[in-house]
């Protein structure tokens, strides 16, 4: 009883913190300007709509790249209005208790950082910002260690394989999934990297199979990085249970490429690495791994202590 109250205490407290947030914001200095700018983009974009314009005037296009006072501060505006207009809704989606609180605790997160992001931060072009207001919207969701949003496997992943590997792959990802989407798409959480390790992942994937018991739509999760890559095990064998949790367990994995920001991910966190990779004896790739929904289950149906676990 006493954790129950204290969860619904907190839970109250969220919200007022973030219903005055957003009543202070309106009535700053900065949000009157911001509002006028507001009210010319929204009449450009009334103007727009009435005569069919098919693209964004340039007021429009502006506004969604512009680093000004007021635009930023309308992009903070709207995290903290998406905040308050979300938070009460984590009881209605259909995800496992332990997953609405790491979502709560998300949402605590982007409230305790508000004052201490630069205002650069607010800028549409900052991907740490986009993945807040994903949080913000419950379109990202927190399994602890990783992050989760609802997709669909790309075809051309599969397009890129040869004849062989893609008729393989399909037939894995229909019969064992039936279908290519929805799967849970997992990006590693940059705000809890002091868990990155066997067992913060694996309560992660217990979490996305719990996720599953509930929504019979998922089909499975999918994890594009380069810790996939299975030359790690010869060169950072640490990590090599990212990838064998996935194929001793039923899921495949493939390369797929990636970018060069993705691959050059792999140096940032490793001396070894960098230094293997200047003298020209590793480069990195990026690797798929998918884990279709019956054999997720099934290992996760054994327990923290299972075989393969």
């Amino acid at each position: 009883m006493r954790l129950a109250a204290a969860a619904s205490s907190s839970v109250v407290a969220l919200r007022t913190t973030l219903r005055a947030l957003l009543d202070a914001e309106i009535r700053s200095s900065s949000g009157a300007k911001a509002l006028e700018a507001l009210l010319d983009v929204h009449r450009a974009w009334i103007v727009a709509k009435a005569s069919r314009t098919p693209a964004a005037p340039p007021p429009v296009r502006s506004w969604a790249t512009s680093r000004s006072e007021a635009d930023l501060w309308l992009n903070r505006v709207a995290l903290v209005r998406s905040l308050a207009d979300h938070e009460h809704r984590i009881d209605d989606m259909r995800w496992p208790d332990a997953v609405k609180a790491l979502q709560r605790i998300e949402f605590e997160r982007i409230v305790r950082e508000l004052d201490e992001r630069p205002r650069e931060h607010y800028a549409t072009t900052s991907v740490r910002y986009l993945e807040d207001l994903r949080i913000a919207t419950l379109r990202r969701i927190s399994l602890g260690v990783c992050h989760a949003e609802p997709a669909g496997i790309p075809r051309s992943w599969v397009l890129r394989m040869g004849p062989k590997t893609g008729a393989s792959i399909t037939g894995y990802i229909m019969r064992e999934a039936g279908g290519f989407r929805p799967f849970l798409d997992l990006h590693v959480n940059p705000n809890a990297l002091e868990a990155f390790g066997a067992e913060g992942w694996d309560r992660s994937w217990r979490l996305a199979a719990a996720m599953h018991e509930l929504d019979k739509t998922l089909r499975g999760v999918q994890c594009s990085a380069w810790f996939n890559d299975p030359v790690l095990a010869r060169i950072s064998p640490r990590l090599s249970y990212l990838r064998a949790r996935f194929v001793d367990n039923g899921g495949v994995c493939f390369r797929v490429g990636g970018t060069q920001d993705e691959r050059m991910l792999a140096l940032v966190r490793s001396p070894t690495r960098r230094t293997m990779f200047a003298q020209g004896q590793y480069a990195p790739a990026v690797y798929a791994c998918v884990w279709a929904r019956r054999p997720l289950l099934r290992w996760a149906s054994r327990g923290p202590a299972g075989p393969g676990a």
